[in-house]
């Protein structure tokens, strides 16, 4: 029952895009208590679009949505109208293409293409006049891209003009002069101090920052098969430009859904720390930012007693987000990581739950142990719901199938002991019977049972917390007890006041089931009372505990079911003595909730 129940479960989260390799990490699911999550793609719509364009003199600012040709470059300020040469830098050095208004390849360079389509320039004839001799594509530890082309200077001759575009500060720390106005003017600490403020406020409304820059080198010079980072320098700044790339509509209440089940999400992103921490805000994740360099630094003690104040980790390396993961391990918490890129797969084999993009790398799925085909941070959040009502309708089948078994066994011991009924208080028919049609549809029934009010609300699981707990092995132990004393007293009760055994062991019988009705709904929950209006919520429940009440009358009523399992006629006097032991087991029980509740209380 318990794989069953599993893999049904893994079957409804496969339909909400959640897919998870093996079966126990949906049980898994039901303690995590951290979720590091990407930014791009995962919490926001992973659809870049370009905004703002700032050249050393000038601002343009950008309309339209998405990967959508509509819209228009504004000129806000400056004394040029032309952007051409400022954003050239992210048309030349990008594999990106549009293809019918779809883009093929990076979403952030896809966004710089329909920034240049809306300025007018023809991508695929720009790219044939300057061909491309060679490329240093994008590295975590240098932060920009640069490609290598056949190019004219201002007086006709070849040149080797080298086009980069990256993060702000990689490729800012490497410039020597700045285009302002079609003229090219010294790197000034006035220039630079500008950039950096821009980039501040851009960043601080939540835009992804890039930068663009040009050098033109000897043809003589340049070696394609050297070291091609090494004639990154002294570039010409062209311009930065802001994107934007809006939270996910459903992205904020997945967050505010997982903060109410005390679930504490991270957001790890390459961005600077200014625009996650922008984005974060939006979406309601508390905390500071910090770089993930800066908590590298850190020593253990402190990254352990500050862990759980940051809320974004930015400019994160692959070996970052490992130590995010490992930290938080070291506290306790049950961590669920994102990741998509061949970098990534350390990271997601180090968390508990390792969570691959479906549109991430072979590498990274393979290392994962659960896919989401959308790449949905909510997917994540509703597979944690997931995993937790399926644990705890494990833990409701376990408090069930534990208690019958403590109650045959206390029921068999005591009456050997006490020579009832001459050890054998119940005939095989009836022991396979109570295990077969009591006991399994009631285990179906609890085991794909509604969820519980308030799960979602619940602090997580500790991590590695035995199924088998204190509360539940007193539970069982109490109440195996107590139906086990009102069995063998029916069978007494029979032998002397009916004068037969097989009277009692009938009644007794019947009680059995009739107690089994009662503890079925008790396991829903250890401590809630069943006296509510909510008892009744679950239909299958309510059918199978109807078909038993109908049973555990026909039983001793049918001459084919007396024959079957070896029952005798009871009157209605005698079932009122065994429907009196099961309303005696859920007064007990009920006082034993009140008790928990009471003391959980204090």
């Amino acid at each position: 029952m318990t794989q069953a129940i599993l893999s049904v479960g893994s079957l409804n989260l496969a339909k909400r895009n959640a897919i998870v390799k093996e079966l126990p990490s949906v049980e898994t699911l039901a303690f995590t208590s951290a979720i590091n999550s990407d930014k791009t793609g995962t919490l926001t719509m992973n659809q870049m679009t370009a905004v703002e364009v700032l050249s050393p003199t000038d601002r343009y600012t950008v309309s339209g949505t998405g990967y959508g040709l509509e819209g228009r470059i504004h000129h806000a300020a400056g004394s040029s109208a032309g952007i051409e040469d400022a954003i050239l830098p992210y048309v030349v050095a990008s594999d990106a293409k549009l293809v019918d208004g779809e883009v093929v390849g990076d979403p952030t360079e896809g966004a710089l293409l329909v920034l240049a389509h809306k300025a007018g320039l023809d991508v695929d004839a720009t790219r044939e006049r300057l061909p491309r001799l060679a490329t240093l594509p994008f590295d975590p530890g240098y932060k920009l891209m640069a490609t290598f082309n056949e190019a004219r200077d201002a007086s006709g001759r070849r040149v080797v003009r080298c086009f980069v575009k990256g993060a702000v500060p990689a490729v800012v720390a490497r410039a020597a002069t700045a285009l302002a106005a079609g003229e090219t003017v010294g790197w000034d600490a006035a220039l630079a101090a500008r950039a950096e403020e821009q980039t501040g406020r851009m960043g601080g409304e939540g835009r992804r920052v890039m930068a663009a820059a040009t050098r033109d080198l000897d043809p003589a010079a340049f070696d394609p098969e050297g070291d091609l980072l090494a004639y990154v320098t002294e570039l010409r700044m062209t311009s930065l430009v802001g994107m934007v790339d809006p939270p996910r509509e459903e992205a904020r209440a997945a967050v505010a859904a997982a903060r109410a089940g005390h679930i504490r999400v991270r957001m790890v992103t390459g961005d600077d720390v200014t625009t996650g921490a922008a984005i974060a805000r939006q979406l309601g994740i508390p905390g500071e930012a910090i770089l993930g360099a800066d908590f590298a630094a850190l020593s253990e003690e402190e990254q352990i007693a500050r862990i759980d104040g940051i809320g974004v980790v930015g400019r994160v390396a692959p070996e970052h987000k490992v130590l995010l993961a490992d930290t938080l391990k070291k506290r306790g918490d049950v961590v669920a990581m994102t990741g998509d890129g061949v970098n990534d797969a350390p990271a997601i084999k180090a968390a508990d739950i390792g969570i691959a993009m479906g549109s991430g790398t072979d590498v990274a799925k393979n290392a994962g142990r659960m896919i989401l085909s959308d790449d949905n941070f909510a997917t994540i959040v509703y597979a944690v719901e997931q995993g937790r009502r399926i644990y705890d309708n494990l833990t409701k089948y376990i408090r069930f199938v534990l208690l019958l078994l403590v109650t045959f066994v206390l029921t068999f011991l005591g009456a050997t002991v006490f020579n009832i009924a001459a050890g054998e208080p119940f005939t095989p028919p009836q022991v396979l019977w109570i295990h077969f049609v009591v006991n399994a549809s009631f285990g179906f029934a609890l085991g794909f049972d509604r969820e519980s009010p308030g799960l979602m609300r619940r602090t997580p699981r500790p991590h590695g917390e035995s199924v088998l707990t204190r509360p539940v092995l007193v539970t069982v132990g109490l109440g195996g007890l107590a139906i086990t004393v009102v069995l063998l007293g029916l069978i007494t009760l029979g032998a002397a006041h009916f004068d037969s055994v097989g009277t009692g062991q009938s009644i007794a019988f019947t009680a059995f089931a009739l107690c089994l009705i009662v503890a079925a709904f008790e396991c829903r929950s250890e401590t809630e009372s069943v006296l509510t209006v909510s008892t009744f919520d679950s239909r299958q429940m309510n059918w199978v505990a109807l078909a038993q009440f109908v049973l555990a009358v026909l039983v001793t009523q049918m001459d084919g079911f007396r024959r079957l399992l070896g029952t005798t006629e009871i009157d209605a006097r005698q079932f009122g003595w065994a429907l009196l032991a099961a309303v005696a087991l859920l007064f007990l029980w009920e006082l034993g909730k009140l008790v928990a509740r009471r003391s959980r209380g204090a």
